[in-house]
């Protein structure tokens, strides 16, 4: 146990030592698409017919923060998902998350980008319910949309100048999201 704590101080020491290239400085751009793994809205009685995926975009206003490491970015988020009701073959059911997201990030060693991220929007739930029944058939089809938020925790680990795997776990569309970013 004594080990496992000296690495992560070791770790997180030369991560602060080491001053490298802001993976999110001010004017960087990126755009992430990810899939989600574990959807906050559909349980187990729901089979998937378009698995959560999202779109997000980030845009560095300020950096420099924090003994250089850190930086703040708004942009904005888009995720959807679709689901078939189990009980009944001709019901399905979307949610869709949009909205403004703001971010705080740090840079602990080179290539990592971490971050916080929350977003407030709009969360539209549509559903095409068609079921039969012994007198003939029920169907309801429509859309209402709400208050909508997400929080996660992020990071990106950078390959090459402009590609990261990315990976955020919270709330929102998803707890678990996994993909690629792509900065500009």
């Amino acid at each position: 146990m004594k080990r496992i704590a000296l690495l992560l101080i070791a770790m997180l020491t030369l991560g602060f030592a080491a001053q490298a290239q802001s993976t999110f400085s001010k004017g960087t751009t990126t755009a992430n698409l990810g899939l989600g793994i574990g959807g906050t809205l559909f349980n187990d009685t729901y089979s998937v017919l378009l698995p959560p995926l999202s779109l997000g975009i980030d845009h560095s206003v300020v950096s420099g923060l924090f003994d250089g490491n850190g930086s703040i970015g708004v942009g904005g988020y888009l995720g959807a998902e679709v689901y078939r009701y189990k009980g009944y073959s001709g019901s399905v059911w979307s949610q869709t998350l949009i909205g403004p997201r703001g971010s705080l990030h740090y840079q602990f060693v080179d290539r990592l980008d971490t971050y916080f991220s929350l977003m407030l929007g709009l969360n539209i739930l549509s559903w095409n319910f068609n079921a039969k029944v012994a007198n003939g058939a029920i169907k309801d089809k429509d859309t209402s949309a709400g208050f909508g938020w997400g929080a996660h925790f992020g990071t990106r680990y950078y390959l090459s100048d402009r590609w990261a795997i990315m990976g955020e776990f919270g709330y929102g569309l998803t707890y678990l999201t996994l993909g690629a970013t792509y900065r500009f």
